[in-house]
């Protein structure tokens, strides 16, 4: 399952970016 790594990745760049 590396394409949940990825949505994973993804999901925690937005809610950083989100937070900042």
């Amino acid at each position: 399952m590396r394409e949940a790594q990825r949505i994973l990745a993804s999901v925690t760049g937005v809610y950083s970016r989100l937070y900042v």
